[in-house]
């Protein structure tokens, strides 16, 4: 091998491993590694205070007890007329008032809960709850209580369907802290740095890079199909969410408005492409059950593509709006 083709093979191998850095880098493997960096600098500079940014991740990821005023919504059922869309809808109802933190039955709702139905039976987070239904919301009491009992609202939804339903505002609401393991990437962090990486890519901070599914939905659906679809994906697992682009944070809302579907405050409109980081298999399980939402759109002629993806990028979330969904005005940590 003469020196001519040496040379040609170390600019070779040269330009290969440039290739893969920058593959590496559109493809956000070195994120955490840059965030962390990021973290370590700020801390020294004193820019910001580790302890008080861990707490309010802490706050925002649900694992820590609350309280603050708010409002205690009580659902009395004694036919077993409640579902998994019920729970879903008043969720996203209470969101939309303005809620910065929601309780059912003494169990806290986070970005990775869902609701599930087997039978009769109501579940959250695949534990079975019973009536009466007890739902507690940190947030402007005022505003709350408003927004739920606001004419052609689902509170009175429920009341037509023949349900007592009575809405209670408070000076002193508490909720307590999520008390399964949020992710094990979480747990496993070292130092507090790094549970400040990994939490501020579960709260939407910062992007989530991972494998995961990709489903387009190119006709126009409802709002609250869209919310159910986000609940299934929870019950499977998801990590991380976005709806054309619009990452799904813990207390985002999503409404319809003349046929119009509004994500935090932000019209999307069909095809909707739902990006979605978590184990691939159990998503598209998930996806596949004979009563997912996906397939209910399907039986009704819905065109809807589903992928797997080796690598997938979720933007973080960015408030478009002046009312972000990362703000904590009433809520208090113990």
């Amino acid at each position: 091998m003469n020196k001519r083709e040496i040379k040609n093979i170390i600019i070779l191998v040269i330009i290969t491993i440039i290739m893969i850095f920058i593959n590496f880098l559109i493809n956000g493997m070195f994120d955490d590694k840059i965030s962390y960096c990021k973290k370590i600098y700020n801390a020294v500079f004193k820019k910001i205070d580790i302890n008080e940014q861990l707490k309010i991740n802490e706050t925002l990821l649900g694992i820590t007890d609350v309280y603050g005023e708010g409002i205690i919504l009580t659902i009395n059922d004694g036919s077993d007329i409640t579902h998994q869309e019920d729970v879903v809808v008043l969720f996203d109802e209470l969101k939309n008032a303005g809620a910065e933190a929601i309780s059912i039955n003494e169990m806290r709702f986070t970005n990775s809960s869902y609701i599930y139905c087997d039978g009769n039976v109501l579940l959250i987070d695949g534990k079975k709850i019973q009536a009466p239904f007890i739902i507690k919301a940190i947030g402007n009491k005022n505003n709350l209580s408003i927004g739920m009992l606001r004419n052609k609202g689902y509170v009175e939804v429920l009341k037509k369907a023949g349900l007592e339903v009575s809405v209670e505002e408070s000076d002193n609401i508490e909720i307590p802290k999520y008390t399964k393991v949020i992710s094990e990437n979480y747990e496993n962090a070292k130092t507090n740095i790094g549970k400040i990486v990994e939490s501020d890519k579960l709260i939407g901070k910062t992007s989530m890079n991972d494998s995961g599914i990709e489903i387009t939905i190119s006709n126009k659906i409802s709002a609250i199909y869209m919310m159910q679809i986000i609940n299934n994906l929870k019950s499977g697992g998801a990590t991380a969410i976005s709806v054309n682009n619009e990452r799904i944070v813990n207390m985002t809302d999503i409404v319809e408005i003349n046929e119009t579907i509004l994500i935090n405050s932000n019209s999307i409109s069909n095809p909707y492409i739902i990006k979605v980081t978590g184990d691939t298999q159990k998503l598209l399980e998930g996806m596949n059950l004979a009563n997912s939402t996906i397939n209910k759109l399907k039986e009704k002629g819905a065109q809807i593509d589903i992928k797997k993806k080796k690598h997938i990028t979720i933007n973080e979330y960015v408030p478009k709006r002046e009312n972000s969904k990362m703000n904590l005005e009433y809520v208090k940590s113990k």
